[in-house]
């Protein structure tokens, strides 16, 4: 009756309900996309509504990441990419960033920020995404990076195999490559920059 087996079935069912031919894919398919939906949902905040106060009104615009997008030091993030987990960051128009901070302990100007850069070698396509390896630079302080006005959240999304999907996850299977989706749905493409996807070409298979 657990999450791992009976318990799964509420879930899953909605997605193969009307299902005959390859119901196993197709339901998979599904299943993954909802989840990276309400990933993305969770992550970012379309709140524009003002406190009174200057500072947490800048947090609210649409777009901004949430107090947990941020991690408490770098370790945990890097365990997590490691681990194949979605991941989230921000970016600034020209500038791919994670931010670090002690969410409790720390004002909202405090914190630390460290530039993300995609390996551009590492580019593959997938499913009409580019996915890279990336590797972290330079720090900055998160009281100069939250002041930039075209700041965006992103979402790192992991390329997954079929058993990873089905939280059977094999280290050895995660090729440690990540597609990023910002909040206003702009792709990361081979150059490593963000662009609108193209909807007369762009097919998810």
């Amino acid at each position: 009756g657990g999450k791992m087996g009976e318990g799964t079935i509420p879930s899953v069912k909605p997605h193969v309900n009307g299902l005959r031919k390859n119901w196993q894919d197709v339901s998979l398919k599904r299943i993954a996309q909802d989840k990276s939906f309400s990933l993305l949902d969770k992550m970012f905040s379309s709140s524009v509504n003002c406190t009174g106060n200057e500072h947490e009104d800048i947090d609210r615009i649409s777009g901004r990441p949430k107090e947990f997008s941020s991690y408490s030091e770098l370790d945990e993030f890097q365990k997590d990419m490691n681990a194949g987990k979605p991941l989230t960051g921000l970016f600034n128009g020209t500038t791919l960033y994670i931010l670090m901070k002690d969410k409790y302990n720390q004002s909202k100007e405090e914190g630390k920020c460290y530039v993300i850069q995609p390996i551009l070698a590492t580019c593959e396509y997938h499913t009409g995404c580019a996915y890279f390896k990336f590797i972290i630079c330079e720090d900055v302080d998160w009281s100069i990076v939250r002041t930039s006005e075209e700041i965006v959240g992103v979402i790192f999304l992991p390329l997954l195999d079929q058993n990873m999907l089905l939280q059977m996850s094999n280290q050895n299977s995660f090729k440690g490559i990540y597609s990023v989706i910002a909040s206003d749905w702009r792709l990361m493409v081979q150059n490593g920059t963000f662009q609108f996807p193209d909807h007369s070409t762009y097919e998810l298979k």
